[in-house]
């Protein structure tokens, strides 16, 4: 018995189908990408969800802030209230990282540098984030309330030399680049070996602070010292280049005109232009 072959009708008939169904199965496969694709952006988001505005992402965002410290620093806080998206609250902060007492001392394989610790305690800390800690090394606030705060400095076991340029100039080092567009403190007393060097009734104003680089604007303290302003930028990173406009009233006995001051700096370590001028009673 002999099978006849298939008519050209039937051949065609049967491409067709073919056809038909690899179309099926590429709408099938489109269908479940999207659907796959869409699942996993409904996870991400419902992750972020968790992360901003639940106590347990919270606790989870904390711990990397806490991760990404550099080594030997420690923070920490005895109560923590709101999510991370903002306000957050923390009481009991305590922010601790080490220090060498002596700048110019070089560590060797049989001899450590001594060093010593800046401790920050505060009774309060509200932070209102802007962008949400901590994907990289820089935390930024649209608000920075601190209260009841005290800063511990440690001894400087530096042997006295004259001041050199520019080494005399301050250094710009945060252990965590910050930005805060608002910053409020009330209340901070500096300390050092038990004596106190400067109380500060208040502080507001707005920064940037990073590795070798300040930015403030409209930045007010109110202390025991004087009321000081300031605003611009100084970047000891960048060959010391400023643009900062700074003023002081110094405090005075009553009835007495207190005596006032300010200072305008441009420039670099190969030009730079300073203009001081006061009035002292």
């Amino acid at each position: 018995m002999s099978t006849s072959s298939p008519s050209p009708q039937d051949h065609d008939a049967r491409i067709a189908e073919l056809r038909a169904r690899r179309l099926a199965r590429l709408r099938w496969l489109a269908l479940r990408a999207v659907l796959l694709a869409g699942v996993l952006v409904l996870l991400g988001a419902l992750a972020v969800y968790w992360l901003l505005a639940t106590v347990g992402g919270r606790d989870v965002l904390l711990a990397q802030v806490v991760a990404r410290l550099p080594t030997g620093t420690t923070l920490t806080w005895r109560r923590a209230e709101g999510p991370v998206e903002g306000p957050l609250t923390l009481h009991g902060v305590r922010f601790s990282m080490p220090r060498q007492l002596d700048p110019d001392c070089v560590p060797t394989a049989t001899a450590s540098c001594a060093t010593g610790r800046i401790v920050f305690d505060a009774g309060t800390v509200v932070l209102d984030p802007a962008l949400r800690p901590l994907l990289g090394r820089r935390l930024r606030l649209d608000a920075l309330d601190v209260r009841d705060a005290t800063l511990v400095l440690p001894e400087n076991d530096t042997p006295f030399k004259f001041p050199r340029w520019p080494d005399v100039l301050p250094q710009i080092a945060p252990p965590l680049a910050l930005q805060a567009d608002r910053i409020r403190i009330d209340g901070l007393r500096v300390l050092r070996a038990g004596e106190s060097l400067v109380d500060i009734r208040s502080v507001h104003g707005s920064l940037l602070a990073e590795r070798g680089a300040l930015h403030v604007e409209d930045l007010v303290v109110d202390s025991d010292r004087g009321r000081f302003t300031a605003n611009g930028d100084y970047a000891p990173g960048d060959h010391y280049r400023s643009d900062l406009v700074a003023t002081a009233v110094f405090p005075a006995p009553a009835g007495r005109t207190p005596a006032r001051l300010a200072c305008v700096a441009r420039g670099d370590l190969s030009r730079r232009v300073v203009a001081v001028a006061g009035a002292a009673p």
